[in-house]
């Protein structure tokens, strides 16, 4: 039996733990402090998320390898991980240790550090068969999670509960240079704080930036429907029409309009499903300007300026600890 959390009527809950102790031995805590790693900490209505066993691991391992150079983002601007270069493959051992990196990272980025979607999500494209230059991009990625090591993501309610549903979703066009496969991502808030992201391949070959988009935003319906039927179980009822917001034009009126011409009828129909959702007024999907939409974070990785604009809107901050390294840095 692993570690699990449980939600629901405080009696429900009660009963049904009574009934697992009938047969199994466990620990019960009402206070969590972490959780499969994943430190939690409480301020009043904030909660806050971090991992810093994982990242002191990370560093530790890598500690012979690490760079000193500092780092604003985790990735170069516009870069991309080329998976058919030969050249300067890595040995056995260094395959090994880039394969542990690459997974650590993933861990991380699942359940505290969402910035770090995109750009994990390149370096894992070469689990298979790392290279020099695959190494050195691993190598500033960990070196960046070392200077950010105390930013925790932050879960705190905005205003007046109102059991708000948001979705950001965008994708690049073609961004993989060796398939040409364009990258959906997503965000989704829950009375304006983070809970669910990813970073994520698109399976076939966009013919048109508005075919890619459409399918983000598919992709992003698909998530926000899920959160909506557990939240709707939960006897928490969500407000409607929950906003899908996507910065491409095409794709806004193609999720509206169910009729096909001939650079739409192509289109898979299993990403039409949206359109019923819209018409029932589940959904509305709805312009964001590139600039202000945060999926952006999760499709390419992207210079300091907007890098950091979009980890703002992330809900990521500095810890106690890092401020008063500031501090005395000052």
């Amino acid at each position: 039996m692993d570690d699990c959390l449980a939600i629901g009527d405080k009696t429900a809950v009660k009963k049904v733990f009574e009934e697992i102790e009938e047969d199994f031995k466990i620990t019960r805590s009402e206070s969590i402090e972490d959780f499969i790693g994943c430190k939690i900490e409480r301020e009043g209505d904030k909660v806050m998320l971090s991992q810093p066993d994982l990242i002191n691991r990370l560093l530790d391992h890598f500690k012979d390898r690490m760079v000193t150079t500092k780092y604003a983002t985790p990735a170069v601007a516009g870069s991309h991980v080329v998976t058919n270069a030969e050249a300067n493959m890595l040995s056995d051992e260094e395959q090994s240790f880039y394969r542990s990196g690459v997974g650590s990272l993933l861990f991380l980025l699942k359940h505290s550090r969402p910035e770090l979607s995109n750009c994990v999500r390149e370096l894992s494209k070469a689990m298979d068969g790392a290279n020099e230059a695959h190494r050195k991009a691993l190598l500033r990625t960990i070196r960046y999670v070392d200077l950010t090591r105390y930013k925790k993501l932050v879960l705190q309610p905005k205003g007046e509960l109102k059991w708000e549903i948001k979705g950001f979703c965008d994708s690049d066009f073609a961004g993989d240079s060796e398939t040409r496969k364009s990258v959906s991502g997503y965000v989704i808030y829950f009375c304006g704080v983070p809970i669910s992201w990813k970073s994520k391949g698109q399976k076939s070959v966009s013919l048109s930036s508005t075919e890619a988009e459409y399918m983000a935003v598919s992709e992003v319906a698909t998530e926000i429907l899920f959160i909506s039927g557990i939240l709707t179980f939960l006897g928490v009822q969500p407000k409607y029409p929950i906003q899908v917001y996507v910065d491409n034009i095409g794709a806004i009126y193609l999720s509206k309009n169910a009729t096909t011409s001939n650079r739409t009828r192509h289109i898979d129909t299993r990403y039409h499903f949206v359109r019923d959702y819209i018409e029932d007024g589940i959904l509305k999907v709805m312009f964001v300007r590139s600039e202000d939409n945060t999926a952006d974070i999760f499709t390419k990785n992207l210079n300091e300026e907007l890098f950091k604009k979009h980890l703002k809107s992330l809900h990521m901050e500095d810890s106690i600890e890092m401020s008063k390294r500031k501090g005395v840095e000052k």
